[in-house]
């Protein structure tokens, strides 16, 4: 069998009805956790090779897109399954479907590999994937690395997997009174027991979200938007989604609006999600903060940006991966 428990092509490679329809999206995270640092990130150099290789043979190969009758692995793919005798049936699709859809417009695949601490995180861009990134969970466990995943499905994921939940914990020392004061009030954690970061409306304004300048694309916007303003753009940003809600309803001219051109608004609309999670509770206790049961549609930019941000205010920081699957 391919994939999960499941295969996407008969052996002489032509393609069969998908298990999984195409209308169907699925996005996961697969994390790998490895015994150091140093070994973490050259796993996650060797990675982004990987993909870029893979992503350089499509756009060598465009009538390979274009041809739905043939699915096989590219010859990066199936050099390294041969290297770490890997069972792998499937290409991973959304190289190709990025390819596909983006070209070079909008980043590239390699850039959905990232790394912090001795954590490796692959992820799924918005082309979507209709695999459960095994490929990628396999070349981990064959690294000796500890596998965690978080998949995103509307339906039964395969006969054996019918969900993959990953929730993080974060304890954070703060290094003096002063960041603590800013964290309790960032989170107001006095009087939530719990938090949903993301945008709903006016009596969100007060829950922005600094941690964005951490997002691995805010060098983008960064001359537009220096990091010590961006509280400043992002207030006005989230007064322009309000005026958007009342012009729906006729209350409000168009002249109001963002002042900055649409291109970073769309920059920043993303790099908000991307740092928009949930999670139980926040507790403060002495110099100890901690986050419980973390999750976020996007995990992986989310906790980097995080983790990031907290470290970046002196705050010493750990975390652990809860996962459930069934």
């Amino acid at each position: 069998m391919g994939v999960g428990g499941w295969s996407t092509t008969t052996p002489n490679g032509t393609r069969r009805d998908l298990i999984f329809s195409m209308s169907h999206d699925v996005y996961y995270t697969i994390i790998g956790v490895f015994e150091s640092i140093i070994e973490a990130k050259k796993v996650a150099i060797e990675l982004k090779q990987l993909v870029n290789d893979i992503a350089d043979w499509y756009r060598k190969h465009p009538t390979h897109i274009n041809d739905s009758s043939v699915i096989e692995l590219t010859p990066p793919e199936k050099a390294l399954a041969k290297s770490l005798k890997i069972e792998w049936h499937d290409p991973i699709d959304w190289i190709e479907f990025f390819i596909r859809q983006f070209g070079d417009n909008y980043g590239k695949p390699e850039d959905y590999i990232c790394y912090m601490d001795n954590c490796v995180f692959v992820y799924t861009p918005d082309t979507y994937s209709n695999q459960i990134g095994e490929q990628f969970k396999l070349y981990f466990e064959a690294l000796n690395g500890k596998v965690y995943r978080e998949i995103y499905s509307d339906y039964p994921i395969t006969e054996n997997i019918n969900f993959a939940n990953l929730d993080v914990d974060i304890i954070c020392k703060v290094p003096n009174q002063s960041v603590a004061d800013m964290l309790s009030k960032q989170f107001n954690i006095k009087t939530l027991g719990h938090i949903y970061q993301t945008f709903k409306g006016a009596s969100n304004l007060t829950l922005q979200m600094p941690c964005v300048t951490h997002h691995r694309d805010y060098n983008k916007i960064e001359a537009i938007i220096p990091p010590k303003d961006y509280l400043k753009a992002e207030k006005i940003y989230l007064n322009e989604e309000i005026q958007w809600q009342q012009i729906d309803k006729g209350r409000v001219n168009e002249d109001k609006f963002f002042i900055y051109d649409d291109a970073t608004r769309l920059s920043l609309w993303f790099m908000r999600r991307d740092t928009s999670f949930e999670t139980e509770s926040i507790t403060y206790e002495n110099d100890i903060i901690e986050f419980h049961a973390i999750n976020s549609s996007s995990i992986a930019p989310t906790l980097i940006a995080l983790i990031n941000w907290l470290r970046s205010l002196g705050c010493t920081v750990s975390y652990t991966f809860n996962q459930e699957e069934g």
